[in-house]
């Protein structure tokens, strides 16, 4: 028996973690110039190759740092970084995503 709800069992709800919510596409940098050219680089590619996967931008140094990457901007597929220091012309980029 249970008094004023103790001891009884409380339902749950799980909410998906960030990783369940986190894209395929990354750009790693803080927001300078490049990062931004970048990005609006592979969504443009993206748009053209008609993939509906959004960009998801990584600002936090913490996280940047945890790819290995010391240099912005990256750009990362499927958490494995494929270009660091340099922005990517739409060609590079598009070759990357369709050989992902």
């Amino acid at each position: 028996m249970s008094i004023f709800g103790f001891g009884k069992k409380k339902d749950t709800v799980v909410q998906p973690t960030q990783s369940a919510t986190e894209s395929r596409y990354k750009i790693l940098g803080t927001g300078c110039s490049n990062c931004e050219a970048l990005e609006r680089n592979v969504k443009q590619v993206l748009q053209e190759l008609e993939i509906e996967e959004g960009v998801q931008k990584v600002s936090e140094l913490s996280q940047i740092a945890s790819y290995g990457v010391m240099s912005a901007p990256a750009f990362v597929v499927d958490d494995k970084v494929v270009s660091v220091g340099k922005v990517l012309s739409h060609s590079e980029i598009k070759k990357i995503v369709q050989d992902s």
